[in-house]
């Protein structure tokens, strides 16, 4: 990651981030009941607006927020500001501003793939005090799921100029390069003890909720996606977009709210 990297260009589209599903509940249990302990001093790199600094500082531990963009930094201060075990630094991912030994655990969510992998994991190595540990996690989009692969013919549908950034995503098997690509970058800043854990995590949301996640495009890997407005208005059309979403909505909802199958990956040192 670049040190004038942005992954948004406006506050609003920061808000829209916060709009994505939370890491697995199950999977968070799982790290402090076997990876995090009470007293670590812990840092969010990637940190955006804060989602998983806010639940990390749940068990009182203290931790350090690494963020690059000014409009994430924002929207992290706003969420985060009364919290006085929380810290925000402005910094990236092969410059964390933080000083050498002072952390017990560098958690990453949702961001590596944009990072710069080897000099990532010599700033790890850095900060890292003795027997420190590197957390990566993130949420899985399985398109060969039939709801995820309704909405992924929904918008190529209405979206011509459609390309993954990653790629031609599998259809049958819904698998897309980025989960191939994400667990080798994850191999290579952990190191070959690396130890695996998939929890699942479904999210459930209403109508407003639903129409509000995929107009965002949160959902797509869509070429260029750091770029792009508010669903791609000059491209897209939304009238016909909404319809065929809503219509899935109400396909697949029960007791009004749908519930989207989502999986959350944790990657960590054995």
């Amino acid at each position: 990651m670049e040190d004038n990297y942005y992954f948004v260009k406006n506050i609003e589209d920061a808000k829209l981030y916060d709009l994505m599903p939370p890491i697995s509940t199950k999977l968070l249990s799982y790290l402090f009941e076997n990876i995090i302990n009470k007293d670590d001093i812990l840092v969010d790199v990637g940190c955006g607006t804060g989602r998983l600094s806010k639940e990390l500082l749940k068990k009182e531990n203290i931790v350090y927020g690494v963020e690059l963009d000014e409009n994430m930094i924002s929207v992290c201060n706003e969420n985060l500001k009364l919290n006085r075990n929380f810290h925000l630094i402005k910094g990236s991912d092969i410059n964390t501003g933080l000083s050498d030994n002072s952390v017990n655990c560098v958690l990453v969510s949702q961001s590596l793939h944009r990072f710069n992998t080897p000099l990532f994991r010599k700033e790890c190595n850095r900060v890292l005090k003795d027997n420190g540990n590197i957390c990566v996690m993130w949420n899985r989009v399985h398109f060969g799921k039939p709801v995820f692969k309704e909405l992924l013919n929904a918008l190529k549908s209405v979206y011509p100029n459609y390309k993954s950034r990653y790629g031609i995503i599998d259809e049958v098997s819904g698998c897309i390069d980025e989960m191939n690509d994400n667990l080798l970058d994850a191999r290579n800043l952990i190191g070959r003890n690396m130890k695996s854990k998939f929890f699942k995590n479904d999210y459930v949301i209403d109508h407003s909720q639903f129409r509000s996640l995929v107009l965002s495009l949160g959902l797509f890997p869509i070429d260029d996606n750091s770029n792009n407005k508010y669903l791609l208005e000059n491209e897209i059309d939304k009238e016909t977009f909404i319809k065929k979403i809503d219509k899935i909505f109400f396909k697949y909802a029960v007791n009004d709210k749908i519930t989207l199958p989502f999986e959350s990956d944790l990657h960590y040192m054995n």
